[in-house]
């Protein structure tokens, strides 16, 4: 007899089957005789063996041809447990069973062996094996237990002598399962990448929608109908990762096709585009190699709220080289004073600065974006907007001293006349450069500022661009 439940969580159903198929499989020495009595849902008739040798296995009775899918279980069906029942009894209570298992090849016990080997009545009895809940130390699909393999072995010993008959009635099987809906889609949480990422990056995340709640999927690059870049791409869990290294101008659609499949073997096939994002070089002034200290606005700064104080200022050049306030300016981002849509650092020109007191930096190629609140001219009081070595704010002091190296907006020092912008390193005037006369830049209007060392290195050339 086969039961098929539902959980109540489905709707419930309960279907009855008997063992349509008994054979002996004349693996002892000890035969089964009439062993289609042992089928159907028939109590009043048996098969026997009748147990000559003591403590010698009869042969196997393998049961078989349960009708599980006449009485309702469903191909996709995720089986939870599987019970079985056996009626039988014997001419003396020292009869035990000695194997009792579920195969699939016919033959080969697959899983737990749930025999007793314990003295039984000679009363007709029911004796169960597994429950509801139990799998046998193994792991089953509906397919397996619809499947024409499928058979529960039965073996039975004589523990005394003489001769003692051993009778199965029935063989009963109750399944456990839950009905099994298939997968209805796949959907991701990104469908693009950067070119130039290492081979196994993450492109994006899977997830799957199924009816049934609390199903659980796995996914693979093997649908009916492959993708035709499906190579370039890995599955690890439900992380889709690239396989090669992305080159926007070489290829930058990627069209794949990733199959889910849910715990009871239904899946469902979905096509997807990747898309290969162009990564601009965004670094300062299109340099990207040995740069010495790299400042913006828009990363490594420890606050992105408008208004707040800046405490640090991290370096993107990689050499570690962070800013520290010492009177820390303002991090300010809003419509009024952001550049391009981007943040920007207030500094008050005259008391605010950070500084990096541990490691230094030394070049005469450089360039900066500043948004001056005075005119720049020659009668601006000198403000130093970057320095390499001066570890004050207010130029006018001189707590720098001759030697300060840096740039200074407006005048600086008497050795060149009339500064507007200096480029200085050192006391001595052929270590500066200066753009002098009477240029002017009006105030709170942007300007980009470089400074560039001639191949000769024996020059830096100053050049403003508002």
């Amino acid at each position: 007899m086969a039961t098929l439940r539902i959980p109540s969580l489905y709707a419930a159903t309960t279907s009855i089957s008997y063992a349509g198929t008994a054979t002996d499989l004349t693996d002892s020495t000890m035969s089964w005789t009439n062993t289609a009595n042992a089928t159907g849902n028939t109590t009043g008739t048996f098969a026997s063996n009748l147990l000559v040798d003591r403590n010698v296995n009869s042969n196997t009775l393998a049961l078989t041809n349960f009708n599980l899918s006449g009485a309702g279980l469903p191909s996709g069906a995720i089986i939870n447990g599987i019970q079985v029942d056996v009626e039988w009894n014997a001419d003396n209570n020292r009869v035990q069973d000695s194997l009792v298992q579920l195969t699939l090849d016919g033959s080969t016990g697959l899983g737990n062996d749930y025999a007793t080997n314990s003295n039984w009545p000679t009363t007709k009895t029911i004796n169960t094996y597994g429950w509801l809940t139990d799998l046998w130390g193994s792991t089953w699909t509906a397919a397996d237990l619809l499947s024409s393999n499928f058979w529960v072995l039965l073996q039975y010993t004589n523990r005394r002598n003489p001769d003692y008959n051993v009778y199965i009635y029935r063989v009963m099987i109750t399944v456990d399962y839950t009905v099994n809906n298939p997968p209805t889609d796949i959907s991701l949480s990104s469908n693009s990448i950067d070119e130039g990422l290492a081979i196994g990056t993450t492109v994006w995340l899977l997830s799957t929608t199924d009816p049934d709640v609390g199903d659980t999927h796995t996914y693979s690059l093997t649908c009916t109908s492959p993708g035709a870049d499906d190579a370039s791409f890995a599955l690890a869990g439900n992380n889709l990762n690239s396989a090669e290294v992305f080159n926007f101008a070489t290829t930058y659609v990627y069209n794949i096709c990733i199959r889910t499949t849910d715990a009871g073997w239904l899946s469902y096939d979905k096509n997807f585009v990747v898309n290969i994002n162009e990564v601009i070089n965004v670094a300062p002034g299109w340099v990207d190699t040995n740069l010495e200290v790299w400042l913006k606005a828009n990363a490594g700064t420890s606050t992105t709220t408008d208004g707040n104080t800046l405490a640090t200022w991290a370096d993107q050049s990689g050499n570690a080289l962070d800013a520290t306030a010492v009177t820390a300016p303002i991090y300010r981002n809003n419509a009024t004073d952001s550049l391009n849509f981007n943040p920007v650092i207030d500094f008050d020109g005259t008391t605010q600065y950070m500084s990096n007191l541990w490691n230094g930096a030394y070049s005469n190629s450089y360039f900066m974006v500043v948004v001056p609140d005075q005119q720049v001219d020659g009668t601006l009081a000198g403000q130093v907007p970057f320095s390499f070595d001066c570890l004050s704010g207010v130029l006018s002091s001189w707590t720098c001293g001759l030697n300060f190296a840096g740039t200074v907006l407006g005048a600086f020092t008497v050795a060149l006349p009339d500064e507007v912008i200096t480029h200085a390193l050192g006391s001595s005037a052929n270590w500066r450069s200066a753009q002098n006369g009477v240029a002017s830049y009006e105030a709170t209007k942007p300007m980009l500022i470089v400074m560039n060392e001639n191949a000769a290195a024996n020059n830096t050339d100053i050049y403003e661009k508002e």
